[in-house]
């Protein structure tokens, strides 16, 4: 057993949105639910999608290095993806990667241990 933490993240630090500094904020919070997924390891694998069908057929799990195309061929999402990647050591994106408005793109640097 290991303790867990769940931090909740207000989002005021970006001071670029503005907010009414007279607003009062709760000292508590009583959170309905909250989603934990653990995540499929498969560190010492690396992957590299070319085509569209690569990206469709990928299993998602955190590999050692993630590549996106060979610098010729484009890849895209469809509007309404979303897709989270994670990779150990590196994610690289070689030509042409669209994310268009209505996807949800994540490429998230993820410890394997």
């Amino acid at each position: 057993m290991h303790p867990m933490f769940l931090y909740i993240e207000e989002g005021l630090a970006d001071t670029t949105y503005p907010f009414c500094l007279n607003t009062p904020f709760p000292q508590y919070y009583s959170v309905d639910y909250f989603r934990y997924y653990k995540l499929n390891l498969d560190c010492n694998t690396s992957t590299t999608l070319l085509t569209n069908a690569d990206l469709s057929a990928y299993i998602f799990s955190v590999k050692s290095d993630i590549t996106f195309g060979n610098g010729t061929d484009s890849i895209s999402l469809n509007s309404t993806d979303v897709k989270y990647f994670r990779a150990a050591n590196t994610i690289t994106i070689n030509g042409t990667f669209t994310a268009p408005l209505g996807s949800e793109l994540g490429l998230i640097p993820t410890a394997c241990h």
